[in-house]
């Protein structure tokens, strides 16, 4: 067993994923810096790296990422990546928005687990944290699990299998139990897994 999977969670659906995660939340940190600090953590063995719409330097992510594949460093089989919904996205039309927003900043076709960040609904708009005229954050009514299945949906886009053989990903479809016994393509019970174009291909099992 490789050194990835001995200290990795394999979940329901048979992929792994690493129990030591780098978290990028650095709000009081200089984006360049954190940029720094992903690179420095795939240097001495990190392959999780956590981020979010919400933490606003998922380009800075997105930059480290590609210059550890670009010089070998790692394969993005080797990487697990998650990132999550923001919740003034949680309306149905507007969870590809977000994820599409993500995918492309961080410069990546899918991500390994997109997740709902917080099970607060804010009303949408370009503000992450929306105000009334007094101050007031203005929050919105949003049946959540309607907005898990459209996480779901994000499961079933565009990339070829060619990309993913490229990626070195043998593209095989992940089933799990559905509702009413159905069989459906999801993730874990919190997230959507493989998030992004057509992800549904089997890594690291």
């Amino acid at each position: 067993m490789n050194q990835v999977k001995l200290f990795s969670l394999k979940m329901n659906d048979g992929y792994f994923m690493p129990l030591l995660g780098l978290g990028t939340s650095a709000p009081k940190v200089v984006k360049s810096e954190a940029e720094k600090a992903v690179m420095r953590a795939i240097d001495v063995g990190y392959r999780h790296i956590d981020s979010a719409y919400i933490y606003q330097n998922e380009e800075e992510i997105g930059r480290a990422i590609q210059m550890k594949l670009a010089d070998g460093t790692v394969k993005r089989g080797d990487l697990f990546l998650t990132t999550k919904l923001w919740t003034t996205f949680f309306h149905p039309e507007l969870v590809q928005t977000c994820l599409e927003s993500s995918l492309r900043k961080l410069q990546l076709s899918y991500v390994d687990l997109y997740l709902i960040h917080s099970p607060t609904a804010l009303k949408p708009g370009e503000d992450p944290i929306p105000e009334d005229t007094h101050g007031n954050i203005t929050f919105d009514t949003v049946d959540l699990c309607i907005t898990w299945e459209e996480t779901q949906e994000t499961q079933v886009q565009s990339l070829s299998w060619e990309d993913l053989l490229e990626e070195g990903m043998q593209p095989t479809p992940v089933f799990l139990p559905g509702k009413s016994g159905q069989r459906s393509l999801v993730g874990s019970s919190i997230g959507s897994q493989r998030a992004g174009h057509n992800h549904t291909a089997q890594r690291g099992k």
